[in-house]
């Protein structure tokens, strides 16, 4: 409160509606929106996009010391993996910033959900080594620091603007859903198999998880 809702203030508080004027264009042009079959199809294929990129997220996150530690790592090493993840979110939403005017959100959520996938196959693929290990986890960051920017915009450009807060809201409704059930089932996942097999069918979802969106992005 002390700190949010002065900044909140500051910026919107000059920011009211405003008539467009006759010489200006639209805000959007309706036919640069998807309408119809398309759109519910869209939506159909972004929400699980978020939803299978979420509940991966969520149930690595939940264990990802104990995971580390029996792939055979030490404390210090898998917490230390552990700790690179956050630092991994910021930087890639810091060269969002920079980079981000160059490319569109469309191919933003690519390169967002792209990322997941391709962290735990080159954790596996380098034998969980600990080479691989730092790799995955700072692409494991990274993904999640671009898909958070990723839901918000990649919606906007396919569906406007207009009900935009309930969209969002639709579209979140099985992320939350999978996300709060995650860390369960791969716990439960990790008490029936390896942690390399566990890993491996995270990445099976997440590999669903970015042809959805490769298939949303080909639309």
């Amino acid at each position: 409160v002390l700190v949010c809702l002065p900044i909140h203030h500051t910026m919107l508080a000059d920011h009211g509606e405003h008539e467009p004027t006759g010489d200006a264009p639209p805000e959007t042009a309706a036919s640069a929106h998807l309408t119809g079959r398309e759109r519910s199809l869209a939506m159909a294929l972004f929400a699980a996009a978020l939803a299978l990129n979420g509940m991966v997220f969520a149930a690595i996150s939940a264990h990802v010391v104990p995971l580390f530690q029996s792939l055979r790592f030490a404390g210090e090493q898998a917490v230390t993996f552990a700790a690179l993840i956050g630092p991994a979110q910021v930087a890639s939403r810091l060269g969002d910033i920079v980079m981000g005017r160059r490319i569109t959100p469309m191919q933003l959520g690519l390169i967002a959900f792209g990322l997941l996938p391709l962290a735990l196959a080159i954790f596996a693929g380098g034998g969980f080594s600990m080479a691989a290990a730092l790799v995955f986890a700072l692409l494991y960051g990274m993904s999640n620091g671009l898909v958070t920017i990723a839901k918000g915009a990649v919606p906007l450009q396919l569906f406007g603007s207009k009900g935009y807060g309930e969209m969002l809201g639709t579209l979140a409704a099985p992320n939350l859903i999978l996300n709060a059930l995650a860390p369960t089932l791969f716990s439960l996942l990790l008490g029936l198999t390896s942690p390399q097999a566990a890993l491996m069918s995270a990445g099976a979802f997440a590999v669903i998880s970015s042809l959805a969106m490769f298939w949303l992005a080909r639309l």
